[in-house]
């Protein structure tokens, strides 16, 4: 039930009141916090005169810095901000839950699921490099990637 079990759009806020997190879906029942990443064009700007090894190296690069910036560096924020926030909100959006769940319920949430709506063969081998990096420093959390998720659906 959302609202009473399924959280869309909380923000974690700092002592003067501003967001130091979102979270685009927490589920209690599961335990599970889900971030949602489009990840779709990749390569679109890559100049078409490459060769087959250049192209990809450059794909490469394009979708590891993507990663990199999106997804790791903001959970390593994300993971920070639960350590203290001043509170828990529903975002001021409108877009999400009109109601926050217990700040104490999410802080003891340990499995985090990123959600990519696109999906890639090279965007799956970064991601899982990436989450074994994010095991080994945050051994207490389990991370794990869908790929190819339809929201809403």
């Amino acid at each position: 039930m959302e609202g009473t079990h399924f959280f869309r759009e909380i923000e974690l806020i700092g002592s003067r009141g501003a967001p130091i997190a979102e979270f685009d879906e927490i589920d209690l029942v599961h335990r599970v916090i889900y971030e949602d990443k489009i990840a779709k064009g990749f390569g679109q700007n890559i100049g078409s005169d490459l060769s087959p090894a250049a192209y990809e190296k450059a794909l490469r690069r394009e979708i590891t810095k993507f990663v990199d910036k999106k997804v790791v560096d903001k959970t390593e924020g994300k993971i920070a901000a639960l350590q203290s926030p001043a509170g828990i909100r529903p975002s001021p959006s409108g877009l999400g839950t009109a109601v926050a769940p217990d700040l104490q319920a999410v802080q003891s949430i340990r499995n985090i699921t990123f959600r990519f709506e696109g999906d890639h063969s090279i965007l799956q081998e970064v991601m899982n490099t990436r989450m074994q990096s994010l095991q080994s420093k945050y051994s207490n959390y389990n991370f794990s990637a869908v790929y190819g998720y339809k929201p809403g659906g």
